[in-house]
């Protein structure tokens, strides 16, 4: 009895204090931009870096429940920690210099200032870069065992049934419903999207425009080109024993690895005698480069050299693994990339790259990556349509390729 009467009291005085509740959090576009910020951060100091997810239920007591949480949540928070809206549903906190284990204690310090008047909030924790690449990354065999603990680090918070934590529908716009007590023009402001998986704010999406122009421009040049992809494969299959196409597994999209298709330029079974040709390396970091490289074949320096060897890559281009212009698509496991480098991986590999695009030839890893980081923070059509025409001038005057 003493409890309902709480809540009905706490409905009635958060109806009239909920603008300013509401609006002390920050918009999904907001949320972003501090997330891309915190991640910097996070990448270049080293720091732990967490994210507290709480779903917003459809209920009678919506309203009194979330406004009071919200009170309790701005109470709570750092002067550095940044609270708002994931989607029209959920709320989102970005808790920087926090583990898996701090964000936990947060909640349940939340949980417990609750309790007296409503059921706590269920929760998750998403912590960086653990969560994000064991959600989003099949490691290979000698990630799995560095792998296994980050499992441990994502912690969730009282169960509740899947469908009514993340629900992509539509809700009904009711008493129960947050879109109900959000004023209408912070609602257009938010821009509200679908409810998704957390963990994609890590992840820049590739744009629409850019997957349009992938698809039309891969499939014209395929047909274009193909009586030379026809000839390039003829003279690869005469001119040495072995396979025309080499298939190797790069790290791609937000980690993930795939196969990346390529005509082979190198003996057949190169890939075994690295440890012979390893003291020829001309490139700092994890990767090869020698210009001069005794594992090529007859005709492989050449088609490296005019870059003919990458025309088998508009095939993943059209399968959505690459784009036209993006960070190259490398060997390396990311176990291999330094923090600050794995930034390159939040968006599609490309065919093209700035590196190659401006640096083609360059032996240094760091300003590769360095170059990598800088295309990721600047992304227009403009800047894509400038780096394909340098790399097309590039490849027929045969500057630097390797």
């Amino acid at each position: 009895m003493l409890r309902q009467t709480m809540q009905r009291f706490s409905r009635y005085f958060w109806r009239r204090r909920y603008r300013k509740q509401f609006q002390a959090l920050r918009t999904t576009g907001e949320i972003r931009r501090i997330l891309d910020q915190e991640r910097h951060r996070s990448d270049r100091n080293g720091h732990a870096l967490s994210l507290l997810v709480f779903p917003f239920e459809d209920t009678e007591d919506a309203l009194g429940k979330h406004c009071h949480f919200l009170h309790l949540l701005l109470r709570r928070v750092r002067c550095y920690d940044v609270a708002g809206w994931y989607d029209h549903s959920h709320i989102v906190v970005i808790l920087p210099y926090t583990s898996a284990q701090g964000a936990r204690k947060v909640a349940e310090d939340l949980a417990q200032q609750m309790a007296p008047v409503y059921d706590p909030l269920p929760y998750t924790v998403y912590s960086y870069p653990e969560d994000w690449l064991d959600s989003h990354h099949i490691p290979s065999s000698q990630e799995r065992a560095g792998l296994e603990s980050a499992a441990k680090n994502r912690l969730t918070g009282p169960v509740v049934p899947a469908d009514s934590v993340f629900s992509p529908g539509k809700r009904q716009n009711g008493a129960g419903s947050p879109s109900f007590f959000i004023p209408l023009p912070m609602q257009r402001r938010m821009k509200m999207k679908p409810a998704a998986d957390p963990s994609d704010l890590f992840v820049e999406r590739l744009p629409v425009w850019k997957r349009g122009v992938d698809v039309v421009c891969a499939l014209a040049a395929l047909v274009v080109l193909s009586p030379i992809l026809v000839a390039v494969a003829a003279a690869v299959k005469w001119t040495s024993p072995g396979p025309v196409f080499f298939v190797q597994e790069r790290t791609g999209h937000n980690c993930r690895r795939f196969k990346m298709y390529k005509f082979r330029t190198m003996v057949d079974g190169a890939q075994g005698m690295l440890d012979k040709v390893w003291h020829l390396n001309e490139m700092n970091g994890p990767l090869i480069k020698i210009e001069k490289d005794p594992r090529l074949t007859p005709i492989g320096y050449w088609l490296r050299k005019t870059s003919l060897d990458e025309l088998p890559q508009l095939v993943n281009v059209l399968k959505g693994d690459m784009t036209l212009i993006g960070p190259r698509a490398l060997s390396p496991l990311p176990s291999q990339y330094q923090r600050w480098q794995l930034y390159r991986f939040k968006v599609v590999p490309g065919l093209a790259c700035a590196w190659q695009a401006e640096r083609r030839g360059d032996v240094d890893f760091n300003e590769w990556m360095r170059s990598d980081v800088k295309y990721v923070r600047n992304i227009s059509l403009w800047n894509d349509f400038r780096l394909l025409v340098r790399t097309f001038l590039g490849v027929v005057l045969c500057r630097g390729g390797r």
